[in-house]
């Protein structure tokens, strides 16, 4: 059974690859940089390694992909727990 975190984490990986077409997360991990996130303050800022970043599970959250060259934007969505 996975822990909060770690379908936190999964669900984060899953849009992301939506987002950018990407299946392979490695690939994904090189290709993206988070610009900033927004929950009330900025917590994490441009050039950050997406690794290095924390995304709040409700927070809205800007991305931008090197490979496709455009900005997405999505609303991260507490999801249940059941």
């Amino acid at each position: 059974m996975l822990t909060e975190s770690q379908r936190s984490l999964l669900k984060f990986k899953s849009l992301l690859g939506l987002l950018t077409d990407e299946a392979n997360w490695d690939e994904l991990e090189k290709s993206l940089v988070i610009k900033h996130a927004v929950i009330g303050e900025v917590i994490v800022h441009e050039g950050m390694a997406s690794s290095d970043c924390y995304i709040p599970l409700d927070g809205e959250v800007e991305l931008f992909s090197y490979r496709q060259a455009h900005t997405a934007y999505f609303r991260w969505k507490r999801f249940s727990h059941d």
